[in-house]
């Protein structure tokens, strides 16, 4: 493994902070493939100690497609490129802290 369930806590784990938004961030951008092959992973992730935000936060920004960029800027224009993926991630962040919230009243 990869990964050991005691880095995975750290990182991605109740006391990670920042530092686990930034990872759940750059996670969701730099990950690829179908969601099929996505989901497993991320189950694994939360049976090892992941916050269900940073989850939800790394699968979010998985809209922020690093391939797809360059026919976003010459379509439109580098602008609207940064201003959008400046969106999806303030968005991503959002989104995680809210189904923190959520799932946190319902436990």
């Amino acid at each position: 493994m990869l990964l050991s369930p005691s880095k995975i806590n750290k990182h991605l784990g109740k006391n990670s902070g920042v530092k686990g938004w930034l990872y759940a961030i750059a996670g969701g951008i730099f990950i690829s493939g179908p969601p099929y092959i996505l989901y497993p992973m991320l189950g694994e992730l939360k049976k090892h100690g992941a916050r269900n935000g940073l989850l939800a936060t790394m699968l979010y920004n998985r809209n922020v497609k690093i391939y797809f960029l360059p026919a976003i800027i010459y379509y439109f224009n580098l602008r609207y490129a940064v201003i959008l993926s400046i969106y999806i991630i303030l968005f991503s962040i959002l989104n995680g802290i809210l189904l923190e919230f959520i799932v946190s009243e319902n436990e």
